[in-house]
């Protein structure tokens, strides 16, 4: 386990949590665990790092960035919502994945993000949604897989190409 909390700190998080509304899926596990090490039988640290950052501190957890960096999606919204900007540590696994290096590279770089190109590239909805929104022109790594879906071609050669 790489993410600690103390106690103090992991009863600060049950409190917020059930103070809030977060629906039956936090609200039940957290009810019945007393401890950090109870609650990763039922979340994972990615998850309970970002939301101690997010709800708790209000702010950057440096100490379970390491934790929040193994998951693509806690990744990008440690780095949209709580970092505001670049999370180095989450983006080679945010790279691994079409949708998420779009999102990324839409939500929080606001420019092109080319450590995530291989991936998006593999899809033609991220590929098409990438040379349109970020890149603001063509896309060849991404033609192939635009290729393979006959809406995203049309799309792509009427809003991107001008055809």
């Amino acid at each position: 386990m790489s993410l600690n909390l103390t106690q103090e700190q992991y009863e600060s998080l049950k409190t917020k949590v059930l103070e809030e509304d977060f629906g039956n899926d936090w609200a039940s596990p957290i009810e019945r665990c007393n401890t950090l090490q109870d609650l990763l039988k039922h979340k994972s640290e990615a998850e309970v790092a970002y939301i101690y950052a997010y709800f708790v501190l209000k702010g950057r957890f440096p100490e379970g960035e390491e934790a929040i960096a193994t998951h693509v999606g806690w990744s990008y919204y440690y780095a949209h919502d709580v970092v505001k900007g670049r999370f180095e540590k989450g983006e080679k696994v945010i790279a691994t994945h079409a949708g998420w290096s779009y999102r990324y590279a839409h939500g929080v770089l606001k420019r092109r993000f080319p450590e995530g190109e291989k991936a998006i590239a593999t899809s033609a909805q991220y590929a098409c949604w990438y040379a349109m929104d970020i890149i603001k022109g063509r896309f060849p790594e991404g033609e192939e897989a635009i290729e393979t879906d006959k809406d995203y071609l049309r799309f792509y050669n009427e809003i991107v190409l001008n055809k």
